[in-house]
């Protein structure tokens, strides 16, 4: 005899680019949005039973109508009012995850003057934000993927574990490279999410450039550490940093003497550090 444990459902990967027209100042909102639900479904999947399953397209034709009708100006927002509207419409539903992921799109100077409707994409980060609701509390978790970071001095890397397979020897002045990916969670919905997103980015930029790193690990701490000592409405931080490897290029035998001039970058990040750190334990899940 089976039982169905757990189950959810939904719509990803829904493209929604939206152009905001004041005059010949135009602006730009370019979004991926999932949405997932779950609740009283058993019937679908057991009995082949649709009455309660919104289908699909449903689910997409309302992300687009919403965006027409209110601002999308900050993700969290929009994510929230996706929820709440999901929500009222459909009591057989107890929880909504929406997830979404902006792209950034920068104006077009024109004479040293930006341009008020020709664009450049501002390269592969995203803004990111995840809404979960049950109809009673909404957890909002914002975030950064995909930002390239990169220093030539402060960071160090040595006194570390070395068996007979260890290649890398210490270094005391290296290239630290890597991706960020950043997530923080919020202590309540009550937030200007713009200002916030904007000051948690700066912090990690600014913390990411003036650690004197002894690692990775070292840094990624100090990043997160640095959020939660600033902002007080922010109790859960995790960062996930794939670090990419710059190996000082050997050409002693050629006689050539190469003082940390010439680096070979490894393809792709080839290496994962991730943490999460928190504020007494008090973050919304």
């Amino acid at each position: 005899m089976s039982k169905l444990v757990e189950h959810s459902y939904g719509k990803s990967l829904i493209r929604l680019f939206r152009v905001t027209r004041r005059g010949d100042r135009h602006d730009l909102r370019d979004l991926t949005v999932g949405v997932r639900f779950e609740g009283d479904f058993d019937e679908a999947y057991i009995e082949g039973d649709n009455e309660r399953i919104l289908p699909a397209e449903s689910i997409r034709n309302t992300v687009h109508a919403l965006a027409v009708k209110g601002p999308i100006d900050q993700v969290e927002h929009f994510g929230l009012t996706l929820a709440e509207h999901f929500l009222a419409h459909n009591p057989q539903i107890s929880l909504v995850r929406v997830e979404l992921a902006e792209r950034r799109w920068e104006r077009l100077p024109v004479g040293g003057r930006e341009q008020g409707h020709s664009f450049v994409l501002g390269g592969g980060e995203r803004r990111t934000a995840t809404i979960t609701h049950n109809g009673e509390r909404a957890a909002v978790v914002a975030g950064i993927d995909q930002l390239p970071l990169l220093k030539t001095a402060g960071a160090r890397f040595e006194g570390f574990l070395a068996d007979r397979f260890t290649d890398p020897a210490p270094a005391v002045e290296r290239v630290l490279a890597a991706d960020l990916t950043a997530r923080w969670t919020y202590t309540h919905a009550d937030v200007t999410f713009g200002p916030f997103w904007q000051g948690v980015r700066l912090l990690l930029l600014e913390t990411f450039a003036q650690h004197a790193s002894e690692s990775m690990q070292h840094t990624l701490y100090a990043m997160a550490d640095a959020v939660l000592a600033t902002y007080e409405e922010i109790a859960e931080v995790t960062l996930e940093m794939p670090t990419q490897e710059y190996r000082p290029v050997d050409l002693s035998r050629f006689g050539v003497k190469n003082a940390g001039a010439v680096y070979l970058p490894s393809a792709e990040p080839d290496s994962l550090v991730t943490a999460t750190v928190t504020r007494n334990n008090k973050a919304v899940r």
